[in-house]
């Protein structure tokens, strides 16, 4: 089953990305919300729906192909604010959302730095 793992959307802009993906995916996806204080595995076990705005907004793609993510991205609605996209791994599996929050912010401004 793919799960897009959402945090900082709220719910009027899940169900514009909700929209924008049935095109894509059919019914065959869930959008769940993301819990900072608990690990990505709790996260897709708890699978919540409490979706609340924040200013950085991310996408976890769990259980997708390759062909999956690059349709997921080529996609996206143009309507709302681009997310930071991840996927799930073996890696961060286990970590808290806030880690993996941590260490994207640190690599999105490495990369913004080296454009420089």
């Amino acid at each position: 089953m793919r799960n897009f793992v959402s945090y900082g959307y709220n719910q009027s802009e899940i169900e514009i990305i909700k929209e924008g993906m049935q095109n894509i995916f059919r019914n065959n996806f869930s959008i769940i919300s993301m819990d900072e204080n608990s690990t990505i595995l709790d996260n897709l076990k708890n699978r919540k729906n409490d979706f609340t705005e924040q200013e950085t907004k991310v996408l976890m793609l769990s259980g997708f192909s390759d062909k999956d993510v690059d349709k997921t991205l080529q996609n996206f609605p143009k309507t709302i604010k681009r997310p930071i996209f991840c996927l799930e791994t073996k890696h961060n599996i286990n970590w808290t959302f806030e880690k993996l929050l941590n260490d994207l912010l640190e690599e999105q401004t490495y990369f913004k730095n080296q454009g420089k």
